[in-house]
């Protein structure tokens, strides 16, 4: 698995690295925040080239957490401190 990623994936993350350290970008532009942004995270964004453990997308996560926000989101619909009902269909 990491021959793979290290065959595929770290040439596009090194021309992604390259790519960004050669911009020229306003620091408050929408642009330099997010090279700031990736530049700072930039070992836990290449992790996975070093470690098969970690995942290449965080799909299974996302999906984890669909629950829970949309448990909040019908708690928030149904007002502060009520409790939100399921109510069978009445339709046949």
């Amino acid at each position: 698995m990491l021959t793979l990623r290290q065959h595929k994936s770290r040439p596009i993350i090194e021309r992604l690295h390259q790519w960004a350290c050669e911009q020229r970008a306003l620091p408050q532009s929408a642009l330099g925040q997010a090279i700031k942004y990736m530049s700072n995270r930039w070992t836990g964004l290449t992790r996975f080239l070093t470690d098969p453990r970690v995942p290449l997308d965080n799909g299974a996560t996302e999906r984890a957490m669909r629950g829970l926000a949309l448990g909040a989101r019908i708690t928030t619909a149904a007002g502060a401190g009520a409790v939100p009902r399921w109510r069978p269909s009445t339709t046949a």
